[in-house]
């Protein structure tokens, strides 16, 4: 669909009613998790992704933005313009630093996200993989500079998840951690389930 939606030159609007049902779904969330949203780059500059990020859907400290895509096309997005505005708010600004897109962390600098994401293709093969582990490491680096967390995406070994431990990262997600899941009672166990598989790695 969001392909479909693209081609036929409605991808933004499809975005925008997408962001306006997850925030009014996000209500129902407990109050001590944050929230991340999904958006494009070329999205992010309507001004009516602001207009929503603005309402009193969620306070903007329990919001993640993560520009998705190429961050070719966040050159220049300026700090009056969609999320980036809301920054001073607390609403936090997230990239993901990928494998296949390594070219890009010129504009991460530029953009000098709150946090940081390792994504699946960084993750993958990290232990026994030296170019994996040079890379990750980079990025670790960057974020030190900017002052950002970085997180660890699609974690599904112990082996990997001692990788990335081992980088000091700072939060890590993935199907050996907990699956996704819209079950408050199951919301309420990943800490301990997270704290437990974290301590089997070290």
């Amino acid at each position: 669909m969001v392909r479909e939606a693209s081609q036929s030159g409605l991808g933004t609007e499809l975005e925008i009613a997408a962001l306006h049902c997850a925030l009014a779904a996000a209500r129902e969330i407990p109050s001590d998790l944050f929230v991340a949203f999904n958006i494009t780059p070329e999205a992010a500059r309507d001004p009516r992704v602001w207009v929503l990020l603005n309402e009193p859907y969620l306070p903007p400290e329990r919001v993640v933005i993560e520009l998705t895509g190429s961050l070719v096309a966040a050159v220049g997005l300026s700090e009056d313009e969609g999320p980036v505005a809301l920054r001073g708010r607390g609403l936090r600004l997230a990239v993901s630093a990928s494998g296949a897109g390594f070219v890009s962390m010129d504009r991460v600098e530029e953009l000098s996200p709150d946090i940081i994401k390792l994504d699946r293709h960084l993750i993958e093969r990290i232990e026994s993989s030296d170019g994996q582990k040079m890379r990750a490491r980079a990025t670790v680096e960057l974020a030190n500079e900017l002052s950002a967390v970085v997180f660890a995406e699609g974690i599904e070994t112990l082996e990997e998840l001692r990788a990335v431990t081992e980088l000091e990262v700072t939060a890590a997600q993935g199907y050996l951690l907990s699956r996704p899941s819209v079950d408050p009672i199951e919301w309420s166990s990943w800490t301990t389930n997270a704290a437990s598989v974290a301590q089997s790695a070290r």
